[in-house]
């Protein structure tokens, strides 16, 4: 008959298994922490490079938005120098179509070029009265840095112009009306009241009377015209420093409305014409 095992026959066995063997029947709850707790390890070595690939991302961001912030300042302030050079050579820079060199104007503006900055001066355009050209410039962030960017900023040379003839004609009109005054004072002082004499000039050319204007029957600058009323100064000029003309020779006719006329001429050759009519 076979014997039914005791609890020494057990141990007994248990003592001659293989070393290994026991080991690992000892072991195997340890093993199984072990692997828990590199498991835990591993995701939070996950979370926290996690974390810092976002916080290295949330810093990028921003190093990117200080730059930019940084560009738009910088191209703000150098559309200033570059509207202030415009301004400055109203009466050149426009007076021939060809554009002139970009880095001639970089270096009369005063503008210290970043971030491989680009500047474009565009043709000269011309829009009624006015004609003018555009400056581009910009920062490249692509591949192609001739390629304009959104990091740009815009001269209108057109619109400096344009500002300009306003101020011309304005100017012109303003001494037209002077000179119709004038006239008109004449008149009211001559007991006559003769309405065929034409008191925008004088009656006999060769002698002229002090208060008579003289006789101008060519375009003459304004400065070298004497001249009963007063003229300021700075109505002789206009506003690209050229001279104020006037001629009052009997144009169109010799009866009333007798006429005056004032003109300049802009840069770029366009003749700016206004006429003093008056009327006994």
């Amino acid at each position: 008959m076979e014997r039914e095992p005791t609890m020494g026959t057990l141990a007994g066995a248990a003592r001659r298994l293989p070393a290994d063997r026991r080991s690992r029947a000892g072991l195997g709850p340890r093993r199984m922490r072990g692997r828990l707790l590199l498991a835990a390890a591993t995701a939070t070595l996950g979370v926290a490079a996690g974390a810092l690939s976002a916080w290295a991302g949330a810093q990028a961001q921003a190093a990117e938005a200080a730059r930019a912030r940084e560009q738009f300042e910088w191209l703000e302030h150098a559309r200033r120098q570059l509207e202030h050079w415009y301004v400055r050579e109203l009466a050149t820079v426009d007076a021939r179509p060809e554009a002139p060199d970009a880095r001639a104007v970089i270096g009369a503006a005063d503008l210290a070029m970043r971030w491989g900055a680009r500047l474009r001066v565009g043709p000269r355009v011309e829009q009624g009265e006015a004609a003018g050209r555009e400056l581009l410039l910009w920062i490249p962030t692509g591949s192609d840095p001739e390629a304009p960017t959104v990091r740009q900023v815009r001269v209108s040379g057109l619109s400096l112009q344009t500002a300009a003839v306003m101020r011309a004609r304005s100017a012109l009109e303003r001494l037209a009306r002077e000179f119709e005054l004038g006239y008109r004072a004449r008149f009211h002082a001559d007991p006559s009241r003769d309405s065929s004499v034409n008191r925008f000039r004088a009656q006999d050319c060769l002698r002229p009377l002090p208060s008579e204007p003289s006789c101008v029957d060519a375009w003459t600058d304004l400065a070298a015209v004497a001249w009963p009323e007063g003229i300021d100064a700075q109505a002789r000029t206009d506003p690209w420093g050229g001279p104020v003309q006037v001629r009052n020779d009997p144009y169109p006719t010799l009866q009333a409305p007798h006429s005056l006329r004032l003109r300049t001429v802009t840069p770029w050759g366009r003749a700016l014409e206004v006429t003093a009519l008056a009327m006994p």
